[in-house]
């Protein structure tokens, strides 16, 4: 018998929508067929859904797998998949996967055995299982909806935040620094030295800035001292000089930033890079010497 012409096997919505076509042009492998034929009848109130079939023919698709439930209660899946040179069933639910130690699936091509399965793990969840699952389900609802709504305060703390911030650093500054004064002597202090190691680092960024925008623009020397000679490169011209021909307009950025350490920066000048590479900046016609 054709186990697709009892009334509790039925297509999914998803298949139907999909496909269209009537249950009994599904095709069931012949051992899923004979496990479903001999089980449909016995427990009328189960329902056996197909739930996937495979694309090679649209018209007679193959079944893939079933879906057993009774009330609304997943009673556990029916597959057809290929395992060790051969078609098997593969048949799982919440008690067989948690006593499997490889894989989550009781595998078979023994219908006897595959009915023998079903029968003892196929059935709607005892009290305490219920609880397991719904402490579960809780334990993630929970967590989902902690992260949602963590994620909905961000959206909207995120524009009152920036608001709050463009305020307090700008017309409201005076305010923030009359606030600070309210505060113990200790946290006073401390702001007060972020805010002048903040002023600092602003200044030292605008320098790094400038020189990084003229260096790309090629308004800086390259200068590389190089064997008690200075390799410099304006533009595309490269010259090489000594200490006594080296240009006036260099020598003197040269000689202050030989006074610093290397990656050091120094306001209209340029930078020093390591012990032998520089970058001096070169004053435009009309702008006046450091």
């Amino acid at each position: 018998m054709n186990a697709m012409e009892f009334t509790n096997v039925v297509i999914s919505e998803k298949l139907q929508r999909e496909r269209g076509i009537p249950k009994t042009d599904y095709t069931l492998w012949a051992l899923m067929n004979t496990v479903v034929e001999r089980l449909a009848p016995l427990h009328p109130l189960w329902r056996f859904e197909i739930v996937e079939a495979n694309n090679f023919s649209s018209n007679h698709p193959d079944v893939l797998r079933i879906k057993v439930s009774e009330y609304g209660d997943v009673l556990g899946y029916i597959g057809r998949q290929w395992h060790a040179q051969q078609y098997h069933l593969f048949i799982t639910n919440d008690r067989i996967s948690e006593k499997m130690s490889r894989g989550g699936s009781y595998k078979t091509a023994d219908p006897d055995k595959a009915v023998a399965k079903i029968r003892k793990t196929f059935s709607r969840p005892n009290v305490k299982e219920r609880v397991t699952k719904s402490l579960h389900l809780v334990e993630s609802f929970l967590l989902n909806q902690t992260n949602l709504k963590a994620r909905e305060e961000r959206e909207v703390k995120a524009p009152i935040h920036n608001a709050a911030t463009k305020f307090i650093m700008g017309e409201g500054w005076p305010l923030f620094l009359a606030h600070i004064e309210s505060w113990p002597v200790i946290e006073h202090t401390k702001m007060l030295k972020n805010i002048q190691e903040r002023d600092r680092l602003k200044d030292e960024m605008l320098t790094i800035e400038s020189v990084q925008s003229k260096f790309t623009d090629k308004k800086t020397a390259l200068v590389i001292k190089d064997a008690g000679k200075y390799v410099v490169k304006i533009g595309d011209t490269v010259q090489i000089y000594d200490d006594n021909t080296l240009p006036a307009n260099l020598r003197g950025g040269i000689g202050l930033l030989k006074l610093v350490e290397v990656e050091h920066f120094l306001t209209d000048i340029g930078c020093r890079v390591n012990e032998e590479v520089f970058v001096v900046l070169v004053k435009e016609e009309g702008e006046a010497n450091a």
